[in-house]
């Protein structure tokens, strides 16, 4: 077995061709062929050839071969695509064949050296652009008038970053310049970014941004499972908005007045700072249920209203939605304007939904 090229980039596809030779004198029949595929490739069920399928839970592709005469042959492949891989990183499959019995009889393997991606440039303009990468697994969209002059965007796919945590994937590098070669960071309006998850890949909760200190921010982002895509504005204080409207500004508002003085005197490092404490009580408060139910759900435990309850057809939260936004709560730390010491949710309280109050009723 051997990929058809021993070098690829993140991002890109690598063909794993396999050949079973019967070298014995006698037809050979019962025999299995089984590979492992690291984490690190991704594979689409509907891309393994028969009598071979691909089982996405163990990771392993695997089928009986049909009976092989003597000095017979079997060739087929199938497209293998790196992700989760950077630069110099060197992985192998392992296949096996075992016979009727499930001895293994024969073992290869095949490594591929993942190298430098290659760099793709876009031209950009005031009636805005799209960038894309691998075929449109990523897509960056630059809405009219996000930038005034002509730009360049220089994109490239990185596989996992060096220095980003486990629960990164795949990740993208763009950079905008101006005519002038200056790398540009804020915009007129939010480009958006849009990533497409194969069948057989894992598909992430959110997709998170680097920051200029090196932090990894978890976006604010539209997961479609059913599309397999996950979307996500960059961040709109850092690329000229001038307000915000926030849920969670219900429960803490003295941060978000700190992110919006810091960016008017251009203190993005500041904002940046108040953003990433924020970060665990935005996620308790708008990733679990709507934000009606665990705001009041947060108020009430913190003393501040008297009854968490919401009214139809919203509901309170159930007890495993209460219990990771307890568990998010419990990260939140230095944060001006709220202090979870003694934070009480009830979640008994908090259960069902209530009819709104009808004039001249008892309800």
């Amino acid at each position: 077995m051997s990929f058809a090229a021993a070098e690829a980039r993140p991002g890109q596809e690598a063909r794993l061709a396999w050949t079973v030779f019967n070298c014995r004198p006698l037809a050979v029949e019962g025999i299995e062929l089984g590979f492992g595929i690291p984490q690190s490739f991704t594979l689409s069920p509907q891309d393994v050839p028969a009598p071979l399928s691909y089982n996405p839970n163990t990771r392993t592709v695997s089928g009986g071969l049909p009976s092989l005469a003597a000095g017979a042959t079997l060739t087929a492949q199938f497209p293998l695509r790196v992700t989760g891989l950077r630069a110099g990183d060197t992985v192998a499959v392992v296949g096996e064949v075992k016979d009727a019995a499930g001895a293994i009889i024969d073992q290869h393997s095949a490594e591929l050296r993942i190298v430098p991606p290659a760099t793709s440039a876009t031209e950009i303009g005031a009636q805005g652009g799209v960038v894309e990468l691998e075929n449109g697994r990523a897509r960056l969209a630059f809405p009219p008038e996000a930038v005034i002059a002509r730009s360049q965007v220089l994109a490239q796919p990185v596989g996992h970053p060096a220095d980003a945590p486990a629960y990164i994937g795949r990740g993208y590098e763009f950079v905008v310049q101006d005519p002038d070669g200056r790398e540009r960071h804020t915009f007129a309006a939010s480009p958006i970014l849009t990533l497409q998850y194969e069948a057989g890949e894992l598909l992430p909760d959110a997709l998170h941004l680097q920051d200029a200190d090196g932090q990894w921010q978890r976006l604010p982002t539209q997961r479609d499972a059913k599309a397999r895509t996950l979307r996500a504005a960059l961040p709109h204080l850092s690329i000229g908005a001038s307000g915000l409207i926030g849920v969670t500004a219900n429960i803490s508002a003295s941060p978000y007045r700190t992110i919006v003085d810091a960016v008017n005197r251009g203190d993005l490092a500041a904002a940046t700072e108040q953003h990433r404490l924020l970060e665990p009580l935005a996620r308790a408060t708008m990733t679990h249920v709507p934000g009606t139910v665990s705001t009041k759900y947060l108020l009430h435990g913190l003393g501040r209203i008297s009854s968490p309850r919401v009214r139809l057809p919203l509901v309170g939260p159930e007890e495993w939605e209460a219990a990771l936004i307890e568990d998010d709560v419990a990260l939140v730390r230095d944060l001006e304007g709220v202090d979870f010491t003694d934070f009480r949710p009830d979640r008994n309280a908090a259960a069902g939904g209530a009819l709104p109050k009808i004039a001249g009723t008892t309800r």
